[in-house]
């Protein structure tokens, strides 16, 4: 029996938790689109490999905590918390922030996975850890 868009969601998730690119690649199709906060498309799952591998090099205690998690068919939403430090910063460098997810599973793998997320709070630490 195939995992429902809801387990995969969950699944990718914790290969996120793990900071695994790998892992979090081969839970992508390869024309896998990632679109962040800023509503800015991230195309094919080899750039999201790199992408995921560079955010875990600035925040390499990333953790995301699902509170909640809906389905219909074959799209999941996921409601949590996501935290992190800059790896440049100190203690000041923490962020906690409240995401919606909505992912859309295809065949078993991610096919979109969009963010919804107020950010402000980590493009601020990234301003003043530049350089």
């Amino acid at each position: 029996m195939s995992k429902s868009a809801k387990e995969v969601a969950i699944e990718f998730i914790q290969a996120i938790n793990s900071h695994s690119p790998d892992a979090l690649a081969g839970l992508m199709t390869e024309n896998h689109c990632f679109v962040d906060s800023t509503g800015a498309n991230h195309q094919g799952r080899e750039q999201m490999r790199g992408g995921w591998g560079y955010y875990f090099s600035m925040f390499p205690d990333y953790h995301m905590v699902v509170e909640t998690s809906i389905e219909s068919g074959s799209v999941a939403a996921l409601f949590g918390k996501a935290s992190g430090t800059h790896s440049a910063g100190g203690p000041d460098d923490h962020w906690e922030i409240p995401f919606a997810i909505r992912a859309v599973v295809e065949s078993g793998k991610v096919q979109e996975w969009r963010v919804y997320a107020d950010n402000h709070v980590v493009y601020q630490i990234l301003e003043r850890n530049r350089g």
